[in-house]
């Protein structure tokens, strides 16, 4: 699990990273972003899930790398 922040709609605010500073931070203009690195302790994850659940414009999404993945794979192989 991953956390992303569609820079669309993040207001910098910084209320993700008051709350899940491990997976949120700041870029230089003013917006979230998140983690590139995956997510692996389920306290950090519970932390993630609560700044997603509390973002004001719903701009975070906790999203499953593999998933994601798997999804661009069966997508693909229609085409091929």
């Amino acid at each position: 699990m991953k956390g992303h922040v569609d820079k669309e709609l993040c207001i910098g605010c910084g209320l993700c990273t008051d709350i899940c500073p491990e997976v949120f931070s700041m870029d230089d203009d003013g917006k979230a972003v998140g983690s590139d690195e995956e997510i692996t302790s389920d306290d950090i994850l519970d932390s993630a899930k609560d700044a997603e659940v509390q973002c004001p414009t719903e701009a975070i999404k906790i999203v499953s790398s593999v998933g994601r993945t798997g999804t661009m794979t069966g997508k693909l192989s229609g085409i091929l």
